[in-house]
C-alpha cells in the first residue's frame, strides 16, 4: 500500500555577494509516496547538491513514526549563496532508511537507493541601493577671495 507523505522543509537562507547580504527564510514542501513494507523504516534521509546528479550532501533526516502520520515538518538551516538578482538551483534526493533485522538476529542500518531527483530554484533578491538620506546643500564662505 502506498502512502502519500508530505514533508515541509523550512530552509533559512543566507544569500550573499561581495556587496550585498540578506537573510531570509523560505519554506519548501516536498511530497512522495512510500511503498512496501515499513516494518523497519526509521527515517528518510534528504540530501542536496549544487549540480544535477550529485555529489549529494546530507541535508536533513526525517524521522518516521509508525503511527500512520502523513505529514512531517523539520526546520533546517542551510546556506545558498549567489549574486543579487540571480537564481541558484539546488537538486534534492531522498532515500528510506532503517534498522533491518538480519538472519543472525542482529540489526543493521541500511538505506534504499536514491529517489528521483527534484530541482528547486532559489531566487537571490536584489532590492537596489539604499536611498541616500539627509541630502542637503551646504553653503561655505569663500576664504581668501576679495570682493
Amino acid at each position: 500500500m502506498a502512502k502519500k507523505l508530505l514533508f515541509v522543509l523550512t530552509i533559512c537562507l543566507l544569500l550573499t555577494s561581495s556587496s550585498f547580504a540578506a537573510d531570509m527564510a523560505e519554506t519548501i514542501e516536498f511530497g512522495w509516496n512510500q511503498e512496501g513494507d515499513k516494518t523497519y523504516l526509521t527515517q528518510w534521509e534528504m540530501h542536496w547538491s549544487e549540480a544535477p546528479g550529485g555529489p549529494y550532501e546530507a541535508l536533513v533526516n526525517i524521522p518516521y513514526d509508525s503511527t500512520g502520520q502523513l505529514s512531517y515538518e523539520s526546520p533546517v538551516d542551510a546556506v545558498v549563496t549567489g549574486l543579487p538578482n540571480t537564481t541558484e538551483t539546488r537538486y534534492f534526493v531522498l532515500r528510506a532508511c532503517g534498522d533491518v533485522l538480519r538472519h543472525d538476529g542482529s540489526f543493521k542500518y541500511e538505506c534504499s537507493d536514491w529517489s528521483n531527483e527534484v530541482a528547486y530554484d532559489f531566487k537571490i533578491p536584489w532590492n537596489g541601493f539604499q536611498v541616500p538620506i539627509q541630502f542637503k546643500i551646504l553653503l561655505m564662505p569663500n576664504k581668501g577671495l576679495m570682493p
